[in-house]
């Protein structure tokens, strides 16, 4: 099933490249990364933004990845993406509905 991993050594907005959380689908991986931003008015908010992508083993062994999906990788991403969409959900202490 999804693995979910929160990143919570440090804040978000200090590392971009480190993510805020990641869910794991299989050969799939979604990233949430989590941005501070400010608005006209000087006001601080947070932004996301999710990356996916698919692992796999080329010819030589080696882990490579792609964004590049196959048929069969469609449902399993539909998940990833949901399983992404509560994370944020819940960084923005928004109720499940």
């Amino acid at each position: 099933m999804a693995n979910t991993s929160p990143k919570a050594t440090h804040p978000a907005s200090q590392d971009a490249t480190t993510p805020a959380a990641v869910v794991r689908c299989g050969t799939l991986s979604g990233a949430v990364f989590k941005r501070l931003a400010k608005a006209k008015n000087g006001e601080e908010f947070a932004t996301f933004q999710v990356s996916l992508r698919r692992s796999y083993l080329d010819a030589e062994g080696k882990w490579q990845h792609t964004q590049t999906l196959r048929e069969e990788d469609l449902l399993p991403a539909a998940f990833t993406l949901a399983q992404c969409f509560e994370r944020i959900m819940s960084e923005r202490g928004e109720p499940r509905e």
